[in-house]
């Protein structure tokens, strides 16, 4: 019996050993190596493995879908505390495409950071009883809730409009725990270049 678990010890360990290296050997995206270097609380799950993007503007884009633990209520209810998630790495660099709801993962003092996006350029934008309103509609989470913002909150995004208008090249983004509120409200607006990756599926 004790050399049972000790042969199935043996065996556990050299799995890992081997899967750490599988890891360790292949090529560091930006992504991975923010993590890795920051020890944050979202953990890989899978080697990346390098796609092709189906783009009809750029066929030949590589891109990287791996997978990620996510841990922590931000983005709860839209993401729940423990699942895994398939991040696309480079996907907005090969399709320059971004959506309303996209769920984006980007950079912010060298930290990555799991957003939704609320409002694109060119979005009118206005604010009455501390709410925000995009296009006529108040902005709502994914089941929702609506968002409230302080003065000195909707002064800072003010900014960023110019007779209501959202700038070009400028993402309102945010959590979709809306009491958690490390989003637009506090560090302002998102641009393109520092997105790292898109969230499938979701």
């Amino acid at each position: 019996m004790i050399k049972n678990i000790f042969i199935g010890g043996l065996i556990f360990i050299n799995l890992w050993i081997i899967y750490f290296f599988q890891i360790k050997n292949q090529e560091i995206t930006d992504l991975e190596r923010i993590i890795w270097d920051l020890n944050t609380r979202i953990t890989l799950l899978t080697p990346g493995k390098d796609i092709i993007l189906d783009d009809e503007n750029n066929p030949n884009c590589l891109t990287r879908s791996t997978y990620y633990w996510v841990t922590g209520n931000s983005m709860e209810p839209l993401i729940q505390n423990g699942i895994d998630v398939n991040v696309i790495e480079n996907y907005y660099t090969c399709s320059g495409k971004v959506s309303r709801w996209d769920i984006i993962v980007f950079e912010l003092n060298k930290k990555p950071m799991i957003k939704v996006i609320k409002a694109l350029p060119w979005d009118i934008i206005k604010f009455e009883s501390q709410q925000m309103f995009i296009n006529g509609e108040v902005m709502k989470n994914s089941v929702d809730e609506i968002y409230y913002f302080s003065q000195s909150e909707v002064n800072l995004l003010r900014a960023y409009l110019q007779n209501d208008t959202l700038q070009s090249g400028a993402f309102f983004v945010f959590w979709d725990n809306i009491s958690n509120s490390l989003d637009s409200r506090k560090i302002w607006a998102v641009g393109i270049e520092s997105f790292l990756a898109k969230v499938d599926g979701k």
